[in-house]
C-alpha cells in the first residue's frame, strides 16, 4: 500500500506576503506597506498575493469610475486596470479608498465573493 505524501502546512496569502515584505530590500518598501494597509483595511474580504514580484490585489473593478485618475496601467485592457506607483508619487489615500469601496460594491452587487 502506497503512503500519501505529507501535507504541506497551509500558509495563507497574507502570511506569504508578510514573509515577502520582511525580506524585501527596496527603496519603496514603506510605500508598499502603506498601500497594503489601506487596501486591506477598506474591506477585510480583500485578499492579496505576490504577483509580478510585488504584493497584488485582484478585484473585478475595471468598470468602476475613476474620478481621481488613479488607474494608470492596463488602460487598454477590457477587464482589468492597474495602479502603478513610481518614485516620487504621492498616494492619494482617500481616492484609493473610494476606488476600492466602489470595486467592492460592484463585486457585491454582482454576487461575487471577493
Amino acid at each position: 500500500m502506497a503512503t500519501k505524501p505529507a501535507k504541506k502546512p497551509v500558509v495563507n496569502n497574507t502570511e506569504k506576503v508578510n514573509e515577502f515584505m520582511n525580506k524585501l530590500d527596496h527603496p519603496f518598501k514603506a510605500e508598499v506597506q502603506v498601500v497594503r494597509e489601506i487596501v486591506l483595511n477598506v474591506n477585510k474580504r480583500i485578499t492579496e498575493e505576490i504577483k509580478w514580484k510585488a504584493p497584488s490585489f485582484s478585484y473585478k473593478g475595471a468598470s468602476v469610475k475613476d474620478s481621481k485618475g488613479l488607474f494608470n496601467a492596463g488602460l487598454e485592457a477590457k477587464a482589468t486596470r492597474a495602479i502603478d506607483l513610481h518614485e516620487g508619487d504621492k498616494i492619494n489615500e482617500s481616492a484609493l479608498k473610494e476606488l476600492i469601496r466602489a470595486a467592492v460594491a460592484l463585486n457585491t452587487a454582482s454576487g461575487k465573493k471577493k
